[in-house]
């Protein structure tokens, strides 16, 4: 078990800025099996698309918050 009281604190904005880039990666990602008509593909990359718009979801109301506090 990670022990999670010793982990550096993760900057929430550089957090957003990455879950933002994975989005762009799989959005081509998407695209090109689209193109190749890998259904497969397509769903398994649309359901991480999903789980990360969720992320970014949360990391954006926690952005807010921390710039609403300062």
């Amino acid at each position: 078990m990670i022990n999670l009281s010793k982990r550096p604190a993760v900057d929430p904005f550089e957090r957003l800025d990455h879950a933002l880039a994975g989005q762009r990666l799989l959005s081509r990602a998407i695209a090109q099996a689209t193109d190749r008509r890998d259904t497969r593909a397509m769903r398994s990359l649309s359901d991480l698309s999903n789980e990360l718009s969720a992320d970014v979801d949360r990391l954006l109301r926690v952005t807010s918050e921390a710039l609403r506090n300062e």
